[in-house]
């Protein structure tokens, strides 16, 4: 399994803080399938340096990404 960066949504605007929203789906890096977001969002929202999991709807291959700081996007 891969480790490496996810991109992440810009900042909610009208929010206390910025918010991070991984991409809901992402293109596998192996065969090009999509791969999508496992499991809920963290009840403290997403932060810079979790980890998410995506698995790929065609070849079953998982990835485990970091949520970036909103600055190195």
């Amino acid at each position: 399994m891969a480790h490496g960066r996810c991109r992440a949504s810009p900042p909610v605007p009208d929010t206390v803080g910025p918010v991070y929203e991984p991409d809901p789906v992402i293109t596998c890096i192996d065969c090009g399938g999509r791969a999508h977001l496992n499991g809920h969002p963290p009840e403290e929202g997403w932060q810079p340096g979790m980890l998410t999991m995506y698995r790929c709807e065609d070849c079953l291959d998982g990835w485990y990404l970091e949520v970036p700081d909103w600055d190195d996007v």
